[in-house]
């Protein structure tokens, strides 16, 4: 492992402590940077996801009540695109485990959080479901497909006022 690896590793895994410590603050940042077309950091970072996880870009739209994670130029069926999307971010928390836990706040436990991960498709709607743990029960996200634009998209709710009035600013840009 090259000190390069270690330090995007830390990198890496202070962020995603930061999503299990704070959400809300986490989420207002990814906001932020994914909508700064400047960071040419968070423009690597998209470029390497779209590599790994096959598809041309990947973008946050807001909506009323939630925000789209869209994945655009997906060429693969939608179970499929969940599934590796799934296994990339199982694969890289797992990699990560021993540098997140420290910045973990008590009673969060990556491993708990891993084993009850699970993907579950509907062909008759072609909605994937994907569920873990969170604070107060589990958590489900639904991934849509749109085939006239190859766009995978995931709906991430929200009931922060603080990460609604971003989503409200953001619609009306």
């Amino acid at each position: 492992m090259t000190l390069e690896n270690i330090v995007g590793g830390l990198k890496l895994a202070m962020v995603l402590a930061s999503v299990f410590k704070n959400p809300e603050e986490a989420i207002l940042k990814a906001i932020e940077d994914f909508r700064n077309t400047d960071n040419s950091e968070m423009t690597k970072i998209k470029e390497s996801l779209c590599k790994k996880l096959e598809c041309d870009d990947i973008n946050i739209k807001p909506g009323e009540t939630s925000i789209f994670i869209e994945f655009q130029g997906i060429e693969k069926p939608l179970d499929v695109f969940a599934i590796n999307l799934v296994g990339f971010a199982y694969k890289l928390i797992k990699k990560m485990n021993m540098f997140i836990t420290p910045f973990l706040p008590s009673g969060i436990d990556i491993n708990n959080i891993l084993k009850q991960l699970s993907v579950a498709n509907n062909e008759t709607t072609n909605i994937v479901t994907i569920e873990f743990p969170g604070r107060t029960g589990m958590i489900t996200l639904e991934m849509y497909y749109v085939s006239e634009r190859e766009i995978a998209s995931i709906e991430i709710p929200f009931k922060s006022e603080r990460v609604l009035n971003k989503l409200k600013e953001m619609q009306e840009l």
